[in-house]
């Protein structure tokens, strides 16, 4: 499990840092992670994600503001595009994210949100759909 916690950030502040802390994630890659390390990363009493997320190539437990959340990376058009599931974040309104090479948005669904994050030049809004899509809160 991989942790960034700093105190006085903000979530946005805090996912934007975490990709810089964990860069084996934002390979490119054409090899699925096992379904059993999907199971184990997004539990059963967290989420349920159908397949038409897309090819998920890395599945990890991540510590976001405290709180253990799935990061799962896809595959997009330019490049390795994070999502972080955040059901304990609650957020009004889709929040904007900014980083040096990438961008993203932090997305209210349901009682809590999702952070997507990819390539600047990568079209995020049908990823966001497919995300909003595939995921079902089961917490």
């Amino acid at each position: 499990m991989i942790a960034f916690d700093v105190e006085g950030y903000s979530l946005a502040d805090e996912v934007i840092a975490h990709l810089d802390h964990e860069p084996a994630a934002l390979r490119p890659s054409t090899t699925a992670v096992s379904s059993e390390r999907l199971a184990a990363v997004v539990r059963a009493d967290v989420a349920r994600m159908d397949d038409s997320v897309g090819l998920i190539t890395y599945a990890q437990s991540c510590v976001i503001n405290g709180k253990t959340v799935p990061h799962l990376v896809i595959q997009g058009q330019y490049g390795p595009v994070t999502i972080l599931l955040m059901p304990e974040e609650k957020v009004d309104e889709a929040t904007p994210l900014d980083g040096n090479a990438v961008h993203g948005v932090i997305l209210p669904v349901g009682n809590g949100s999702i952070a997507i994050i990819g390539p600047r030049e990568e079209s995020l809004e049908p990823i966001q759909e497919n995300v909003r899509a595939s995921l079902t809160w089961t917490t």
